[in-house]
């Protein structure tokens, strides 16, 4: 994936997985496992989406289990 190296040396890719309007927590929680797997590392998300306890749900369960590492992860 294309990415954008910052000053400090972390790279952010370039596409991330918006989660505006995703408002079944089933289809949404299968999206961000399926983006995971191929790769996302960035995730467009905020407050008033009101979706942030999916997404927690869902990343805690890939950091908890080791696929992932949180300094990997722009949210």
């Amino acid at each position: 994936m294309t990415s954008v190296k910052y000053f400090n040396g972390y790279s952010m890719p370039l596409v991330g997985l918006g989660s505006w309007q995703s408002s079944d927590p089933t289809e949404l929680e299968k999206a961000l496992d399926v983006a995971l797997e191929t790769g996302y590392r960035h995730i467009d998300t905020a407050y008033m989406y009101e979706n942030e306890a999916v997404i927690g749900n869902v990343l805690k369960r890939w950091l908890d289990s080791g696929k992932i590492k949180r300094e990997d992860l722009f949210i």
